[in-house]
């Protein structure tokens, strides 16, 4: 079985659309006192704290930083936030790379649902269309319709991050 890798976003085109996704969720999160950005590990989490940087460089909103690690294949453990943060009455964004079946993110919103927030968006760099659960992003990098066989891979460089498709034969 062999796989092909096609560049989808290169690093200059990821850094511009992370800069138009923090000025999206300003508009968005416009009039709030704060926002907490929650980033899921691991590459949610980079992605996260680079759209933190974009985001207090074109707003005035203070934005904490926060880390969500959990098990993506066992629903059964919650998942834990990195600082245990007070999340009630907070805007929350959860961020995440890739939104592929929504079943992490959904996982995700769950729990800090359950954290009784006054809002909570959700940001991704790229959103497919395999919905298997129903979640949608409300600020979203690049939306791309893919086959089942094709697999989105958001790779960490020394330039910032490269945006793959990798088809599978």
């Amino acid at each position: 079985m062999s796989s092909e890798k096609s560049l989808i976003l290169n690093a200059q085109q990821v850094h511009q659309k992370l800069l138009r996704m923090a000025q999206e969720l300003y508009e968005v999160h416009y009039g709030a006192n704060e926002i907490v950005l929650i980033g899921i590990d691991e590459m949610g989490w980079q992605i996260a704290q680079v759209l933190h940087q974009h985001f207090q460089s074109v707003s005035p909103i203070p934005a904490q930083l926060y880390k969500m690690q959990m098990d993506k294949k066992s629903i059964e453990q919650l998942p834990v936030i990195v600082g245990n943060p007070s999340l009630k009455k907070k805007n929350i964004v959860l961020i995440d790379d890739v939104v592929n079946s929504g079943k992490t993110l959904m996982h995700a919103a769950q729990f800090l649902c359950s954290q009784a927030p006054n809002r909570l968006s959700v940001a991704v760099l790229i959103n497919r269309e395999h919905r298997l659960f129903p979640i949608a992003a409300n600020v979203v990098g690049l939306t791309l319709s893919t086959n089942l066989k094709e697999h989105v891979q958001v790779e960490n460089t020394n330039d910032g991050f490269d945006v793959y498709l990798k088809n599978s034969k």
